[in-house]
């Protein structure tokens, strides 16, 4: 089966959190910046039922009823635009085909497809997957998670540019390059922090960050 990137979206920033005064604990009030074309506030990963962007840098959002007697750990704030704070949430859905996206968009989805994939998981070419799932928590047991990722990014590259040669492929949705902004370790949330830069052969580029829990290869 296929895992197709059907979602990519950015992640605005939150600098406060507090609960709606009158609200007994059933709106947070998320202040931030960057709140223009909100789709979703995530709470532990479930989506409020109803939120209200009340400014650019405020949303008041209901809590989820499964998650009112859980401890809140992650909040976020998920937007339309692609590649404007530095990180994002990829949705996946089992699928075939090439989804209706275009331009650097498409670009940033099959890159990421490709970086995260194991090798041999396409039936059809065994050699696709550049594993970066695979990678990371060795890698950052290891001390050498910085490295590891850059060496997936590369193979990621040289793969994705073999799959457009000779394509007809207009030249908005043909990678040229992609570097390696960041990779950081948080010890806190035993995660690993990766923003990669994206150019299109058009002249477009785009900022892909993704966060993966270094539990993920166990």
């Amino acid at each position: 089966m296929d895992l197709q990137i059907i979602s990519y979206r950015d992640i605005a920033p939150i600098s406060r959190v507090d609960f709606v005064p009158g609200s007994i604990g059933l709106v947070l009030d998320i202040t931030g910046r960057d709140f223009v074309n909100v789709t979703d506030v995530l709470v532990n990963g479930v989506s409020s039922p109803e939120f209200i962007v009340m400014s650019p840098t405020r949303i008041t959002a209901q809590i989820p009823t499964s998650q009112l007697t859980r401890q809140i750990r992650t909040l976020k704030v998920l937007l339309t635009s692609v590649s404007q704070t530095g990180a994002a949430v990829l949705s996946f859905e089992v699928r075939g085909g090439r989804s209706e996206t275009s331009g650097i968009t498409y670009i940033v989805q099959t890159f990421l497809m490709l970086l995260l994939s194991t090798p041999g998981s396409d039936i059809f070419n065994q050699n696709l997957g550049a594993g970066l799932l695979d990678l990371v928590r060795g890698a950052v047991q290891r001390g050498s998670f910085r490295a590891q990722v850059s060496q997936a990014i590369s193979r990621a590259l040289t793969q994705m540019l073999g799959l457009q040669a000779g394509s007809n492929l207009p030249a908005e949705d043909k990678l040229a390059s992609a570097t390696l902004l960041e990779a950081s370790f948080d010890p806190r949330s035993a995660s690993v922090s990766v923003r990669i830069q994206v150019y299109s052969s058009a002249g477009q580029t785009a900022d892909a960050g993704v966060r993966l829990s270094t539990e993920a290869s166990q």
